[in-house]
């Protein structure tokens, strides 16, 4: 079994099974890697941000948009597939699909804004629980967004929950 890593296979003979966590079904299975492959790859991925540097803010608001068509393109199957790995209900599932293609979507469209340092106003929303009213405030280059659940890096600028 292969992964992918930068722009290299890596070949593994151990695999790793993926179940569901109500059925206890295999849905899939995933190479598992050695801690010099995995080392290797964070250094692939920290090496990618050099080119993302290079990317103009026109071709980065382009290619968000994009992913967030790529997302809405996949949503029942990739909320089919969220749901078996983590045994939650369909219906949240696709809300959380859903807001990944917006967040891309407001990414996008406030771009300009994260590079001057100005206050990024997040859209309200209510599903799933505990999510009401998030905003995110930008300072100088760096923004901490409560509306997201993990890191995004955007050649120097850094949302964080």
């Amino acid at each position: 079994m292969d992964a992918l890593i930068g722009n290299s296979k890596v070949s593994s003979d151990k695999e790793i099974e993926v179940k569901n966590p109500v059925t206890g079904e295999v849905i899939d299975v995933v190479p598992s890697l050695s801690r010099d492959d995995i080392k290797r790859a964070i250094e692939e991925a920290y090496m990618a941000l050099d080119k993302l540097a290079n990317i103009s803010m026109a071709r980065r608001s382009k290619l968000l948009l994009q992913i967030a068509q790529l997302i809405r393109n996949s949503a029942q199957e990739l909320a089919v597939l969220m749901t078996k790995e983590t045994g939650r209900p369909i219906r949240s599932s696709k809300s959380e699909i859903e807001r990944t293609a917006q967040i891309f979507e407001m990414a996008s469209s406030e771009l300009r804004r994260v590079f001057e340092g100005r206050y990024i106003p997040l859209e309200e929303y209510e599903f799933p629980p505990g999510n009401e009213k998030k905003n995110g405030n930008s300072n100088q280059g760096t923004s901490r967004c409560s509306g997201c659940h993990n890191a995004v890096q955007l050649s120097g600028c850094k949302f964080r929950t």
